[in-house]
C-alpha cells in the first residue's frame, strides 16, 4: 500500500467565532520566546449621556442631540490578544506577504484599483 499523497483538512468554526475589525497591533516577544499581540479597533468615543429635544407633543424626541457628554479621546479598543510559535509567525507573516502581493496586482489591474463584490 502507498502512502497517501493528499490530506484533506476541514475547517469548523467554533461556536464563539466571530469577524473582528482591526486597525493595528501592540506586543513583542514573551519570556518563552513566542509572539505576543493585542489586536485593536480604532474608534471615537460612545457619549456617557446625550441630551435630546422632546417632540412638541411630549412622546419621545427628536432626531440629534442637543448636547452630548463624551470624553474628549480617541479609543481603541483592545479587541483580543493571540500568542504564536516563531514557526506560526513566520507562516503568518509568509501568508500576509502573499495577499499583499496579490492585492497590489489585482489594484494595478484594475482601473479603480478595487475589486467589485458581488
Amino acid at each position: 500500500m502507498e502512502p497517501p499523497t493528499k490530506l484533506k483538512v476541514d475547517y469548523i468554526k467554533n461556536t464563539g467565532y466571530r469577524t473582528i475589525h482591526v486597525d493595528g497591533a501592540h506586543g513583542g516577544l514573551t519570556p518563552d520566546l513566542n509572539v505576543f499581540a493585542a489586536w485593536w479597533l480604532q474608534r471615537g468615543p460612545i457619549p456617557d449621556s446625550t441630551v435630546h429635544p422632546l417632540a412638541p407633543d411630549g412622546k419621545g424626541f427628536m432626531a440629534g442631540a442637543s448636547e452630548t457628554n463624551s470624553k474628549a479621546a480617541l479609543i481603541r479598543e483592545v479587541e483580543f490578544g493571540i500568542v504564536m510559535t516563531l514557526e506560526v509567525a513566520a507562516q503568518v507573516h509568509k501568508w500576509l506577504g502573499d495577499q499583499l502581493q496579490q492585492a497590489e496586482k489585482i489594484k494595478q489591474a484594475t482601473p479603480t484599483g478595487q475589486v467589485a463584490t458581488q
